[in-house]
């Protein structure tokens, strides 16, 4: 007979010899601790290059949107829109984040994309120019790539910067929280604040 939902039911007390001082699985939990680090293998997240701000170094630029909030909320959920907190935005000078080679150019929204290799990717969007868009040319970390515009966001020039990993499937991209090596670890609560980044 099948009990009703609601019936409370006690536990049940099983009477069992207690083992006489056991270190097995304290052994065993050690051994995991230290062998498990060995036994990993790097993801794309975890091969990711040391990135640098996409920004001029010295130059403050201001947070306008980030991780989760308005158009990020997709795959490219950490992604952050840049806009210059010391002067114009329009023509400003964008750089690679790290080194890398040109893997795509889509002029109608003036986005260009790095490969940094292990399936890394770098997405800079909204761009007025860029210095070169030949597939495969290698582009040194800091150099600048173009300058910052307002393709296919007219009236409003900013910078879309989305660092992303390609594992492939029905979702192939998926974007990586951003750390700089200036300093900047951007944490999940970016998306409700400005601030500026130099």
């Amino acid at each position: 007979m099948r009990r009703p939902c609601m019936t409370p039911v006690r536990p049940v007390r099983t009477s069992r010899p207690r083992a006489a001082h056991s270190f097995a699985p304290l052994w065993l939990v050690l051994l995991a601790l230290f062998v498990a680090p060995l036994l990993s293998f790097p993801t794309p997240a975890q091969a990711a290059p040391a990135l640098m701000l996409p920004t001029p170094a010295g130059q403050g630029w201001k947070i306008i949107q980030g991780y989760g909030c308005g158009t990020h909320n997709a795959w490219d959920r950490y992604s952050l829109d840049l806009v210059n907190a010391e002067g114009s935005t329009y023509g400003g000078t964008v750089r690679a984040s790290a080194d890398g080679t040109i893997w795509s150019w889509t002029p109608s929204s003036g986005t260009i994309v790095l490969s940094h290799g292990n399936d890394f990717f770098t997405m800079y969007t909204h761009m007025q120019s860029a210095v070169s868009t030949e597939r495969g040319k290698f582009v040194r970390q800091g150099a600048k790539i173009g300058e910052a515009g307002d393709r296919e966001t007219v009236g409003n020039p900013h910078l879309h910067f989305t660092a992303f990993t390609s594992k492939g499937g029905r979702q192939p991209w998926q974007s990586v929280p951003l750390k700089f090596i200036e300093g900047y670890d951007l944490p999940e609560w970016v998306a409700a604040i400005s601030i500026t980044v130099k």
